[in-house]
């Protein structure tokens, strides 16, 4: 499985987005774009004209050659983070305040990665015209399909006939990417009563969004470090502890070592110690697993994989989870 397909393919640059197309954690970019676009009694922006409507009035992405895409036509991966320092371009590449009271200025980014695809053989059957592949399992769920066309939604595979739209990254980092993914996408990937929803949605509230500085005990090497994001190959991710306040220099002093001083620092045992680290471990390692779902494409309308029927109200507080057709 080459989960890296097309990443260094040319870049169609997208010009505009909707509620009912692009994740989400795009939306809040474009929305005071939108209310120039909508009027407000000023001239109409370049979007006014990127901006098309299809017979239910919903907002339809338009590139810049006036081209427009349904959104059951388009799918996304993630592609993972990287370290972005900006090449002192300051506006860009740091991170502005204390990531806590200990100091810091914020350091580096942790720009997040993503792609997406357009099927051109769409064929009008929204979502129940595809089928989704699983890493955890390592096959493909057709339960789905509710038209003759039974499309994989294969944008991840080497051979796919999915067209890059664009490669975008997101200089949050994986705090609000992570909040908006997990609570609309992951509700209906994972399912609300999950092990992997509980665990990331829980988890994410104990991920670093800033250069943290912390105080090291017990270690012989180091009195002050600062902790962030350490990207990984395969876009897997990581806590890293680092040298400098911009968190760019890496310490190769790891996160299970400043357990072990720590807890031996304060008279623990080595058990203990231990026990606490490999539940760290085990955290990190579901973490990186339960994101591999998003590795492979996924739909750009977040959907559950049972038939909804008109009139089910399944109101659990949340909202978007459910989508007509799959």
């Amino acid at each position: 499985m080459d989960y890296f397909r097309g990443v260094s393919a040319p870049i169609s640059k997208l010009f505009s987005t909707s509620s009912s197309g692009l994740p989400k954690f795009l939306l809040r970019k474009y929305r005071s774009l939108w209310s120039v676009a909508a009027g407000n009694g000023e001239e109409p922006s370049v979007l006014d004209s990127r901006m098309l409507y299809d017979e239910d009035d919903n907002l339809l992405l338009v590139d810049k050659n006036g081209d427009y895409y349904d959104a059951y036509a388009m799918s996304w991966r993630f592609l993972g983070m990287y370290i972005d320092c900006g090449e002192g371009d300051d506006d860009n590449a740091r991170q502005s305040g204390s990531g806590s009271g200990d100091g810091g200025d914020g350091g580096c980014y942790r720009a997040v990665m993503w792609a997406a695809y357009l099927d051109p053989k769409y064929a009008g059957g929204s979502i129940g015209e595809y089928q989704y592949y699983s890493p955890s399992t390592g096959e493909w769920d057709d339960s789905t399909c509710m038209t003759d066309r039974c499309q994989k939604l294969d944008c991840h595979e080497r051979d796919s006939h999915f067209q890059l739209l664009g490669v975008f990254k997101e200089y949050d980092g994986m705090e609000d990417f992570a909040e908006q993914l997990f609570k609309h996408h992951g509700y209906c990937l994972w399912g609300s009563d999950s092990d992997a929803y509980s665990l990331m949605y829980d988890y994410q509230d104990y991920w670093p969004t800033s250069c943290y500085k912390i105080t090291i005990y017990g270690s012989n090497d180091y009195d002050t470090l600062y902790w962030q994001w350490q990207p990984l190959p395969g876009a897997n991710m990581t806590y890293g502890l680092y040298e400098d306040d911009e968190c760019s220099e890496w310490s190769n002093y790891t996160i299970a070592e400043y357990f072990y001083d720590y807890y031996s620092y304060y008279g623990y045992g080595s058990s203990y110690a231990s026990s606490i680290i490999s539940g760290y471990e085990e955290r990190q390692a579901s973490m990186n697993t339960y994101m591999d779902e998003y590795k492979v494409c996924q739909p750009c309308r977040a959907h559950t994989k049972y038939e909804n029927y008109e009139g089910d109200n399944q109101d659990d507080g949340s909202g978007d989870h459910e989508d007509e057709g799959g």
